[in-house]
């Protein structure tokens, strides 16, 4: 751990700065990317799901309608 810390440069100086800098802005971009994959898979999933939930609320209310109409035309 001493060798790769003596290899490092020091965070005072103008490289250290410059050198931590450039790390740090190409983690926080893999993390930026990691987490809209994420976001975006679920998102779509999600979006899937609700789709089948409405359209089964629909056929559901579609049914609904044809045996209210039924029933009206047997009491009629």
């Amino acid at each position: 751990m001493e060798k790769i810390n003596e290899q490092l440069p020091d965070i005072s100086s103008i490289t250290g700065i410059m050198f931590y800098s450039f790390i740090s802005y190409w983690m926080i971009f893999a993390l930026s990317i990691i987490v809209d994959r994420f976001m975006f898979s679920s998102k779509s999933n999600e979006n899937s799901k609700m789709k089948k939930i409405i359209k089964a609320r629909d056929v559901k209310k579609q049914q609904a309608d044809k045996l209210l109409k039924k029933i009206d035309n047997v009491t009629k």
